[in-house]
């Protein structure tokens, strides 16, 4: 019996002093929703400026012709379109959310969508909806494009 106390004694000396954090489960992390958004390079200064705060998700941004997003899309690579004109979006009628006018400058309108493929529809909504009316439409402003 002396023995098992001897054997039992430092176990328990330990468990008395363990850190509550280190026998308790942790909380599992929560991943953010991540977007890809797909956009022609005259909206690269403003997109850059607002997609990093933008709450809903992470953002990643790729910039290319018009041709090369519509691409993109059909191969549901990209959970947000903007472009410049409503008749490049036209071909992809099947794929996207209805397009929305955020932006204007002397040579188009811009117009975005969500991806109707999108792994993350409801901030891919939310992304068009600040394009629209928050920190990306402020930042679009800023960089001097005008309302739709």
């Amino acid at each position: 019996m002396r023995r098992l106390a001897w054997i039992l004694a430092p176990a328990l000396a330990l468990a008395a002093c363990a850190d509550d954090s280190t026998l308790s489960e942790t909380e599992p992390q929560t991943e953010r929703a991540a977007l890809v958004v797909g956009a022609p390079a005259a909206l690269e200064p403003a997109l850059r400026t607002c997609a990093p705060d933008f709450a809903p998700a992470d953002v990643t941004l790729r910039f290319a012709g018009a041709d090369a997003l519509a691409a993109q899309v059909r191969e549901k690579a990209i959970d947000v379109i903007a472009v410049a004109g409503r008749g490049r979006l036209e071909p992809l009628a099947g794929a996207l959310e209805p397009a929305l006018a955020f932006a204007s400058d002397e040579r188009a309108t811009y117009l975005a969508a969500a991806a109707r493929a999108s792994r993350q529809p409801d901030a891919a909504q939310a992304l068009v909806d600040d394009l629209l009316a928050g920190a990306c439409h402020e930042a679009l402003l800023a960089e001097g494009f005008g309302e739709p």
